[in-house]
């Protein structure tokens, strides 16, 4: 799938890093730059999933195809370099619980940031999305009714709560819940924690849901969160 690269320098080995941006990834931009920045502070290698029917990809978004088309990229990714390390942002969040629950200790740290958990109605998505896509004529969503639907049955068929049950307790957790978050509301999140196996580290960061108020401030706890005790992980 389209991806973007970042490499960083240095003698220190670092875990691969993926981030897996929200949707419609509008205001972040896709988290590109603090993707960009984790490389050059970390020396990490770090790639941005770039996902069909977004941004500047071709093709219609689907959530259902979405999901599929970063599974084999981030498996590719694994068969190349072992264990990763995710850095997953609301749609992306869920997307990176996915992952960990699927590859176990593959994953060696999983950061979440106001990961999305809760689907909302059709009736709701409908609305949502009909906005998104008329203040942002450059994607593609296609029919916006067969998106509320699918985006509802994939958080029905796969409950973000179960997902989080089977992350492995060696994957480290790390979840930076925005204070002002109207998706993602802290009580939400915080609700979440219980059910992973290993209790995560978890911390409200003065911002909005898409990360974009202190902007900075957020990149560097981020990159903290990814950093912290790194030279004590098993390789």
């Amino acid at each position: 799938m389209n991806h973007l690269e970042f490499k960083g320098t240095g003698v220190a080995v670092k875990p691969i890093t993926v981030f897996l941006h929200g949707f419609p990834g509008v205001r972040s931009k896709q988290n590109r730059e603090i993707a960009e920045q984790t490389a050059q502070t970390t020396g990490r290698h770090c790639y941005v999933p770039l996902y069909t029917g977004l941004g500047f990809s071709e093709g219609t978004f689907s959530f259902e195809n979405c999901r599929k088309e970063v599974e084999d990229f981030v498996g590719e990714l694994m068969k190349s370099h072992g264990q990763l390390d995710l850095v997953g942002h609301s749609w992306g969040g869920y997307q990176a619980l996915g992952l960990a629950a699927k590859h176990g200790h593959k994953i060696r740290r999983l950061v979440l940031m106001s990961p999305l958990l809760d689907f909302f109605n059709v009736d709701i998505a409908d609305e949502s999305f009909k906005s998104t896509a008329q203040n942002n004529p450059q994607l593609h969503l296609g029919e916006i009714s067969k998106l509320a639907e699918e985006f509802v049955n994939v958080g029905a068929e796969t409950p973000a709560v179960s997902l989080a049950e089977r992350v492995h307790p060696l994957t480290k957790v790390v979840l930076l819940q925005a204070k002002d978050d109207g998706v993602t509301p802290p009580k939400h999140a915080e609700a979440l924690l219980s059910h992973f196996r290993e209790l995560p580290i978890y911390r409200t960061l003065e911002t909005d849901h898409s990360f974009v108020l202190n902007r900075e401030f957020a990149t560097q706890e981020i990159i903290r969160a990814l950093e912290m005790g790194v030279s004590d992980d098993p390789e």
